[in-house]
C-alpha cells in the first residue's frame, strides 16, 4: 500500500532564478521562439544592482514574461503560476525532486538537481497545465 504525504519547501528568488534560467537556456528554446520581462519590484533586486540583468528577472522580483509560442501564441508567465507549475512538476515527477533541509532548519527543493528537461516541464505545466511540447 502507498500513502502521500505533502511536504511543505520554501522558494526563495534564487531557486526562481535558477530554475527559470535553466529553462531558458536550455529546456524551452525548441518551443519557446521568444520572451521578454516586464514589471517587477527593483526594491528588491540585490545590494549594489539597480537594473534587471536579464529578462528572467521581472518574474524572480515579482513581475511576469511574456513567452512567444511558436511565433504566434503569447502567454504571460507570473510568480503564481510558476508555482502552479513547480506543484505539478513535483506531484508528477516525484522521483526527480531532490528535497533538502538547509542548515537553517527550512526545507527546499535542490534546484542544482533541475536540468533543463525538468525545467521545461515546469514551465510547460505552468503556461499550459500539460505537457504540450515532449
Amino acid at each position: 500500500m502507498q500513502h502521500k504525504v505533502n511536504i511543505e519547501v520554501k522558494i526563495t528568488s534564487a531557486e526562481i532564478d535558477h530554475i527559470i534560467c535553466t529553462a531558458i537556456e536550455g529546456g524551452i528554446n525548441y518551443w519557446c521562439e521568444s520572451y521578454y520581462g516586464s514589471g517587477g519590484d527593483f526594491s528588491l533586486l540585490p545590494e549594489n544592482q539597480v537594473a534587471m540583468k536579464y529578462e528572467w528577472e521581472h518574474l524572480v522580483y515579482g513581475g511576469y514574461l511574456t513567452m512567444d509560442e511558436d511565433g504566434n501564441i503569447e502567454h504571460k508567465l507570473d510568480q503564481e503560476s510558476f508555482m502552479k507549475g513547480l506543484q505539478m512538476w513535483i506531484d508528477k515527477h516525484p522521483s526527480n525532486v531532490d528535497i533538502i533541509t538547509l542548515p537553517n532548519k527550512y526545507t527546499t527543493i535542490n534546484t542544482g538537481q533541475i536540468d533543463a528537461d525538468d525545467a521545461d516541464c515546469i514551465v510547460q505545466y505552468a503556461l499550459f497545465g500539460e505537457l504540450k511540447y515532449c
